[in-house]
């Protein structure tokens, strides 16, 4: 039951941005749980947070793909980062908000995904990498590409806030 208490609220948050359905990620997580405790297969995990993480994840999918009655390969679905996820300066004005809503759809899903497990569930890249089913140096690489796709996009924008921040102090 702690487990549960500790674990709900991240594992709601990730499921919500794969399903984009909370009832979806809701019983998906019920699921989870009703399986390890019925199963016992807890046993010998050193750290929970990925093992859930990505459980909730297969979960999640499986479940999308009997809503959509798809067969074969789904894709996997968008995990969104919206601007209200990226803490920006108060000085940045509505052309900043813009410009990293564009910079965001420029990324891959997977570097979404990435993005998202490594900022704001502080995952490694390797407990990201047993999450994704990808290698670690495929994470390392995503995420290297998506941060410098950000940079890229963002630089004028930075640059300006600092010459404002410089200007106004």
């Amino acid at each position: 039951m702690q487990l549960y208490k500790n674990y709900y609220q991240e594992l709601f948050n990730y499921g919500v941005r794969i399903a984009r359905n909370e009832e979806l990620t809701r019983d998906s997580i019920h699921d989870l749980f009703v399986h390890l405790w019925s199963k016992d297969s807890f046993e010998g995990i050193s750290n929970p947070k990925p093992y859930l993480l990505k459980s909730l994840r297969y979960i999640i999918i499986d479940g999308l793909k009997e809503d959509s009655l798809m067969s074969g390969h789904i894709e996997l679905p968008d995990v969104a980062l919206s601007t209200e996820d990226i803490q920006i300066n108060s000085e940045i004005n509505e052309a900043s908000s813009l410009k990293i809503k564009s910079a965001l759809t420029k990324l891959t899903n997977r570097q979404k995904e990435v993005v998202y497990l490594r900022f704001y569930n502080g995952l490694d890249y390797a407990e990201i990498a047993e999450i994704t089913g990808i290698s670690n140096q495929s994470v390392r690489n995503l995420f290297s590409k998506a941060i410098r796709e950000l940079r890229n996009q963002m630089l004028p924008i930075v640059v300006l806030s600092t010459l404002l921040h410089v200007l106004t102090n």
